[in-house]
């Protein structure tokens, strides 16, 4: 060590030195250690003689930084130019975007087109009142959006205007008659924009158009008033125009006025008149009522051969015929048969209903027969007819 070597050197020179104080000291005594001096052999130096300075002393060695630098506390001395704990303040007290921050503006995904994002929602510009050709633009109550702008009633259709918040048509409308809130006086429609002063010959107004009340089958009697199809309007009363051969009944229909053409004599739902109506199963044979049992029989095969009546001829202007040949009564009802029998004579025939009440008559120009039972009972000329009914033959039909 350098300080054991000073000391050494020190001894040998036999000289005693003050305790020099390091430069920058106070004066505190520095203390120094104390060793036990082991016995050491030591070189024999030679002294310099004491009258004559040595001029060879090194001086570089003695030393200057034996003293402990750790033995000068450092940490007392305070940093008072930029304290460690003082706030910085030229920072901004919150940052612009903070990172951690969650975006609620956007929507989740990106909107599809033509959907933009206004907020949180994607929407349609073009449409959406909430946000009518840029967001927030709110269209007025009862506006629509329509390719971005605000139109007000919804948008009118062609020919109609907006009136506050109603679309109207300013050519009939009583109440805004060429303007909007231009009222026609009561009783005075609107026409062409023009509140008219003239009342409608003959009729009244309907929807603004002049109606004939006494003749428009559309409004026979006042306005909406239909006749039903085939209906005639006259004097303001629907009624058919039925062509010869059916007679006109009461319609049906809830939506019509008037009455219809039918055949009473073939409709099963008014037989025989406007308010006859035939059972289940039954049919309508000259405007009467016959159970479905129907029989065909020649010359009679089908229900629409039968005719209603009492009296059959035959011979003179019918010749060998019998006038009616198919022929329908009811239970307890009387036919005659006029013509001569001589030259004609009747016979009943084998077919048909059991029990036939009609006999065999061959002199004579009439015969009368009741029937009491319902059937069918056919009838023949033993001269130009068959059992069969081929020829002139005949059948009665005896119905409830």
């Amino acid at each position: 060590m350098r300080t054991l070597a000073a000391v050494a050197l020190v001894s040998l020179l036999g000289c005693s030195s003050p305790v020099v104080n390091p430069p920058g000291d106070t004066g505190a005594a520095i203390d120094t250690p104390t060793f036990d001096n082991p016995t050491v052999d030591r070189p024999t130096v030679d002294a310099p003689d004491a009258s004559t300075p040595p001029t060879d002393i090194p001086t570089a060695d003695i030393p200057t930084a034996d003293i402990p630098t750790t033995d000068i506390p450092t940490a007392d001395i305070p940093i008072a130019d930029v304290p460690v704990d003082r706030p910085a303040v030229d920072a901004p007290d919150v940052p612009d975007v903070p990172t951690d921050r969650p975006i609620v503006d956007a929507p989740d995904a990106p909107c599809a087109s033509p959907l933009v994002a206004c907020g949180s929602a994607c929407v349609d510009r073009q449409t959406d009142t909430r946000n009518c050709g840029a967001c927030g633009n709110t269209c007025p109550a009862g506006a629509t959006c329509r390719n971005g702008s605000c139109l007000p009633c919804g948008g009118c259709a062609a020919g109609t205007v907006c009136c506050g918040t109603v679309c109207r048509n300013l050519q009939t409308d009583q109440n805004n008659c060429g303007l909007c809130g231009s009222v026609c006086a009561p009783g005075r429609p609107c026409l062409a924009g023009v509140c008219i002063a003239d009342d409608c010959p003959g009729g009244g107004f309907c929807s603004g158009v002049c109606r004939r009340f006494d003749t428009d089958p559309s409004h026979c009697g006042g306005c909406g008033q239909q006749c039903c199809a085939g209906n005639l309007c006259s004097a303001g009363t629907c009624s058919p125009g039925c062509s010869p051969g059916m007679t006109a009944c009461p319609g049906s229909s809830s939506s019509c006025r008037g009455g219809i053409c039918v055949n009473t004599l073939t409709d099963p739902t008014r037989c025989g008149s406007c308010t006859t109506v035939c059972g289940a199963g039954e049919v309508c044979v000259s405007g009467m009522c016959r159970g479905s049992g129907f029989m065909a029989l020649a010359p009679c095969g089908a229900p629409g051969d039968y005719v209603s009546g009492s009296t059959v001829r035959f011979g003179g202007a019918t010749g060998s015929a019998y006038s009616p040949r198919c022929l329908t009564v009811r239970v307890n009802d009387t036919v005659t048969w006029e013509g001569d029998f001589g030259g004609h004579p009747r016979s009943p025939s084998t077919r048909g209903t059991t029990m036939n009440p009609i006999t065999r008559v061959a002199s004579g120009t009439s015969s009368a027969v009741r029937f009491t039972r319902a059937g069918f009972f056919p009838y023949f000329c033993e001269f130009h007819g068959n059992d069969a009914g081929a020829g002139m033959a005949g059948v009665v039909q005896v119905i409830e």
